[in-house]
């Protein structure tokens, strides 16, 4: 599969994470970013980067900065979803954002200090996690690096739950029947031959 394919599906798979559509241009005309809902506005980044035996994705401080204003504008929470070779994938949220959806506190916090941040498999096993930039040119410095599924949880647990109706007999359908008998009208009594 091609890096551009890789991406596409990346972003179809943001939509679904989050409820969301598709930019059409992928954030290139008045609209930005490349997924966006009703909550959030993401930005989908796939990187084949690596050698043979580990898969590694540079996250560039540019692209928190840039889907953290055009987010903000909009007032929606920003979203970076990031994919490495080997798939694995990771969304990064800031920290204040992710301790108002649920109630997991992140492992202790790493300092990044350039202005790029590699995520690699040992990061990944150890999600969530919380990064301070140091040279970031927001407002949030600090975000937070979690897995796939732990943002499908938070969002499932988000998400308002449908009322249930109440049952009013949980037992055979003989007993949900009326008990009383009517007779039907006379004009549709049938004759029987």
């Amino acid at each position: 599969m091609t890096s551009r394919i890789r991406a596409d599906l990346l972003e179809e798979r943001l939509c679904e994470l989050i409820d969301g559509k598709r930019t059409p241009g992928s954030g290139s005309k008045s609209q930005k970013g490349d997924v966006r809902s009703d909550m959030f506005l993401g930005e989908a980044k796939y990187r084949a980067q690596g050698d043979d035996h580990i898969s590694v994705i540079d996250v560039d401080l540019q692209w928190l900065e840039t889907i953290w204003e055009h987010a903000r504008r909009e007032g929606k929470i920003p979203l970076l979803a990031i994919e490495t070779r080997d798939q694995d994938r990771a969304v990064l949220l800031p920290l204040p954002t992710y301790l108002g959806l649920g109630p997991v506190v992140p492992n202790t916090g790493i300092i990044g200090e350039g202005r790029s941040f590699r995520v690699g498999p040992s990061l990944m096993g150890r999600l969530p996690v919380s990064v301070r930039f140091t040279r970031i040119e927001v407002d949030e410095p600090e975000w937070v690096i979690l897995s796939w599924g732990e943002m499908l949880e938070l969002r499932r647990g988000n998400q308002p739950q449908p009322e249930k109706k109440p049952t009013v007999n949980s037992g055979s359908s003989f007993k949900s029947r009326p008990t009383r008998w009517t007779s039907p009208a006379p004009w549709r009594k049938r004759r029987f031959r």
